[in-house]
C-alpha cells in the first residue's frame, strides 16, 4: 500500500503541468460553455414545457460529461501509461522490483479516476449553475414557455363540441430539488465513467503500448457508440449500456416506461436494478484491470522505445 501511494502521488505531481491544467479547466468549462450557448439561442425553450427543458438538459449534460469529460480525461492519463513508460526507458527499473508493474499501473489509474473524475464533478457543477442562471442579466428575455400539458389538448363530445381533456394532477418540485437531482445524477455517472474507462483504457494501453491512442479511439467509436445502440446481446457488454440505463432510472424513472414502449429503446436501457448495473460497472473494471495487469507481466516490452511506443 505505501508503493502504491507513493506512485499515486508522484504521478500526480507529474499530472500537475501547465499543459495538462490547462486541459483540465477546458474539459470543465466546456459543458458550461454549450449550455450557456444553448441559452442563447431564441428559440430555444419556446413553448416548452419546463420539464421537457429539464430533460433536455439531462440528456445533453450526461452526453457532455460522462461520456465526453470524464472519458476525455482518462484517456489522455490512462491510454499512455506504458507507453510512457517505454519511451522514457524505465520500464525496466520498475520491472524488476517487487510489485513493481503492479503498482505501476494501479497509481497510474487511480491518478486518471481522480483527475477525471474531479473534472467532471466541476464541470456539472458549472453546466448545472449555468442551466438555471436568469439571462435577463445579458439583456436576454426568458423564452415563453407552457405551463403544462394537462388541460390544452381537446377531445370532440357526443354532441361534436370540443372537451378539454380532464386535467391530471402533477407533482410540483422545487427548482432546487430539481437541480440537486441532476447534479447528484450527473456526479455518480461521472465518478462510474472515470472507473470503467480508466480500466480500459488502461487495458488496452497494457496491450498495444505502441497504438494505444488508437485502439482506444477506434474502440470508444465502434463498440462504445455503435453497438452500444444496437438492439443485440453485443451491447450488454458496453459501458455505455450501463451508464445510459443509470441515467434513465437515476434522472428521469417516471419516463422510463414511455422509453421502453419504443421498439428501439426497448433493448438499449437494462432492465435489471441499479444495484446490478453499478455490479456491472465493478466487474467491467476488475476484469479489465486484471486483463492490464496480466498483459503488462506476460509481455516482453524491449528496451528500445522505438520499437515499443
Amino acid at each position: 500500500m505505501t508503493r502504491l501511494l507513493a506512485v499515486f502521488f508522484y504521478e500526480w505531481r507529474r499530472s500537475l503541468t501547465m499543459v495538462r491544467l490547462a486541459w483540465w479547466f477546458l474539459l470543465a468549462a466546456f459543458p458550461a460553455a454549450l449550455v450557456l450557448l444553448i441559452r442563447f439561442q431564441e428559440d430555444f425553450g419556446f413553448m416548452m414545457t419546463q420539464q421537457e427543458i429539464d430533460t433536455v438538459w439531462s440528456i445533453l449534460l450526461y452526453m457532455l460529461i460522462p461520456c465526453v469529460c470524464c472519458a476525455m480525461g482518462v484517456f489522455l492519463n490512462a491510454a499512455p501509461a506504458v507507453a510512457g513508460e517505454l519511451e522514457q526507458r524505465s520500464w525496466i527499473y520498475l520491472a524488476t522490483r517487487p510489485r513493481g508493474i503492479l503498482n505501476l499501473l494501479l497509481g497510474k489509474y487511480a491518478v486518471a479516476v481522480v483527475w477525471a473524475a474531479s473534472c467532471g464533478l466541476v464541470g456539472i457543477t458549472f453546466a448545472a449553475v449555468v442551466s438555471e442562471i436568469d439571462l435577463s442579466i445579458f439583456g436576454v428575455d426568458p423564452p415563453a414557455l407552457r405551463t403544462s400539458d394537462a388541460g390544452t389538448e381537446m377531445r370532440t363530445a357526443g354532441n361534436g363540441s370540443p372537451m378539454p381533456e380532464p386535467e391530471v394532477p402533477a407533482v410540483e418540485r422545487s427548482r432546487g430539488e430539481v437541480l440537486f437531482r441532476l447534479w447528484f445524477t450527473m456526479a455518480r455517472l461521472s465518478m462510474l465513467s472515470a472507473m470503467s474507462y480508466g480500466a480500459l483504457f488502461l487495458f488496452i494501453g497494457a496491450l498495444f503500448p505502441r497504438r494505444a491512442m488508437i485502439f482506444c479511439v477506434f474502440y470508444m467509436g465502434l463498440v462504445e457508440v455503435v453497438l452500444s445502440l444496437i438492439p443485440a446481446i453485443i451491447n450488454r457488454l458496453t459501458i455505455q449500456y450501463r451508464l445510459r440505463s443509470l441515467m434513465m432510472n437515476w434522472a428521469e424513472p417516471a419516463g422510463r416506461d414511455q422509453m421502453q414502449d419504443n421498439i428501439f429503446f426497448r433493448y438499449v436501457f437494462a432492465e435489471g436494478s441499479n444495484f446490478e448495473q453499478i455490479l456491472w460497472l465493478f466487474g467491467l473494471s476488475s476484469i479489465f484491470l486484471t486483463g492490464a495487469v496480466v498483459a503488462a507481466h506476460v509481455k516482453e516490452f524491449t528496451s528500445a522505445s522505438e520499437s515499443d511506443v
